[in-house]
């Protein structure tokens, strides 16, 4: 049978806070966080159908977008838009090539404290 904890009353079932890393623990730093994976979405645009449209779909069909040739796309990260940006072909690929950055986000150093957009230097 399992015990909650905090029913229990008892304080040292707690575990100790320690805001340093016991000998052993792993720390987290910007080395480490720069190698998580984040989603970055590119919508082409939407095609609205009514359902006789969507059943009728088939090999070879054309879906057209709400898009216009040569119009800028939305590049998001983790569903936050960040970026602007044209689709160009590289090869057999789509690429998008970016055209603007959008209002920078508030940023944090490794130890949570916000940075000043005065003190990151501009993007190359």
């Amino acid at each position: 049978m399992s015990t909650d904890i905090l029913s229990s009353g008892s304080a040292d079932a707690l575990p100790e806070f320690s805001p340093t890393p016991r000998a052993g623990e792993s720390v987290l730093t910007l080395d480490r966080l720069s190698s998580l994976a984040l989603p970055v979405t590119v919508p082409l645009g939407v095609v609205d159908f009514d359902l006789r449209s969507f059943l009728e779909l088939k090999v070879g069909s054309v879906l057209r977008t709400n898009r216009q040739t040569g119009e800028s796309l939305e590049i998001s990260v983790n569903g936050t838009p960040i970026a602007r940006g044209e689709v160009r072909i590289q090869g057999e690929r789509f690429a998008v090539r970016i055209t603007e950055i959008l209002r920078a986000l508030p940023q944090r150093d490794v130890e949570g404290a916000q940075i000043n957009a005065s003190d990151v230097p501009p993007p190359s």
